[in-house]
């Protein structure tokens, strides 16, 4: 079963949101997971883009996540990915 987010219950950690964006991509034809580098620790640092054609069509930036103790910020980006995609 895929996690569901809930921001107001608790953050999840490394391993959970790295399970979280493959199933999500692995979901959704038209949501791609990269891995667009590593941090000092050897974490993968993954960029989802969503949209069926995302070189054409418009496109916004969000992000979270940007510094390693902002896990408030990382799990409303979450939840917020969840609600547009209507999971």
């Amino acid at each position: 079963m895929i996690q569901s987010s809930n921001p107001t219950r608790s953050y999840w950690n490394f391993e959970e949101v790295s399970v979280w964006v493959e199933q999500i991509a692995n979901k959704h034809d038209w949501i791609h997971l990269e891995t667009i580098g590593t941090t000092r620790e050897g974490r993968a640092i993954y960029l989802l883009t969503l949209g069926k054609n995302p070189e054409t069509t418009p496109a916004m930036w969000v992000d979270a996540l940007t510094h390693a103790s902002e896990w408030a910020g990382m799990m409303g980006l979450i939840h917020s990915i969840e609600q547009w995609v209507g999971w």
